[in-house]
């Protein structure tokens, strides 16, 4: 018994149900996720922007005022990160974190200096001087949240 295959001739080869298919398949892809282009040419192009202060009586002008002592500002740590807004309460939150952290290092120095044999092994790997410098860190880093936190006083 012979096998029944279907062969194409002419100008209906593989090739073009090929294209058609990939055609099909980007059409679908881009409107299940919902893709739209935007066509630049007819954006509005004619728009000016200033920084003036009085509001112009053209209308294609539109007045910006930039001001660089506004508070709050929200800046992005990291990439994938949530958004963080630099206010009063970040601040104080931030100072928070700095006096706990120095606390740390302080019962921790106490701790080590109870035990003669642990003092000693800190003392040979340098590990108060480490300490000595991540605390002098912090309480530059401590200084700098307290300025910080004078701006919104003002």
């Amino acid at each position: 018994m012979k096998k029944k295959t279907c062969q194409l001739k002419g100008k209906y080869n593989s090739f073009t149900f090929g294209m058609v298919f990939f055609l099909l398949a980007l059409i679908v892809n881009s409107k299940v996720n919902g893709q739209t282009k935007i066509d630049m040419r007819s954006a509005d192009t004619t728009l000016k922007v200033t920084q003036k202060k009085t509001p112009s009586t053209d209308p294609t002008v539109k007045t910006v005022s930039v001001s660089t002592q506004q508070y709050p500002i929200t800046i992005s740590k990291k990439n994938g990160e949530e958004q963080v807004v630099h206010d009063e309460a970040y601040w104080n939150k931030e100072l928070e974190r700095i006096n706990l952290h120095i606390k740390a290092i302080d019962a921790k120095i106490e701790s080590i200096n109870a035990d003669p044999a642990k003092k000693s092994k800190a003392e040979n790997d340098g590990w108060f001087d480490d300490m000595s410098k991540t605390k002098s860190s912090l309480i530059q880093d401590r200084e700098n949240a307290l300025k910080e936190l004078e701006k919104f006083k003002q």
